[in-house]
């Protein structure tokens, strides 16, 4: 069982974890990986990785969780002051900009590809 001196001190290292990530964040330490219309997801330290919650633009940006709000996440990494907020919305957007454009482009460009072909095949 544990005690209540080493449930403190694992309270303090999740503390000091959620910091860590954060500022990672908060400076763009990281690798982009994709984003859709609600979600970026992102790698740090090449292992760890993080679902962003974007939907909202920089207001509604942070952190997504999965599961309850007793969660790691919603206790020790969550924006505590939105200048932080700010900050990390200000780094990653041009980066879901980005991917978004090229998504897209791709997409339709295969969209009118097949439309092309369907038109062909079926003319005289």
């Amino acid at each position: 069982m544990i005690n209540k001196d080493t449930k403190m001190d694992i309270k303090e290292n999740l503390k000091e974890i959620g910091e860590y990530f954060k500022n990672k964040l908060i400076e763009g330490d990281y690798q982009f990986n994709k984003s859709d219309k609600h979600l970026a997801t992102i790698t740090m330290d090449g292992e760890f990785e993080f679902s962003l919650w974007i939907c909202g633009g920089s207001e509604g940006f942070d952190v997504y969780n999965h599961s309850d709000s007793s969660s790691f996440v919603n206790q020790y990494f969550k924006f505590s002051n939105d200048e932080d907020q700010l900050k990390a919305w200000e780094i990653i957007e041009p980066n879901i900009t980005a991917y978004n454009k090229e998504v897209l482009i791709a997409e339709k460009t295969k969209e009118l590809e097949e439309l092309k072909n369907s038109y062909t095949q079926t003319s005289f």
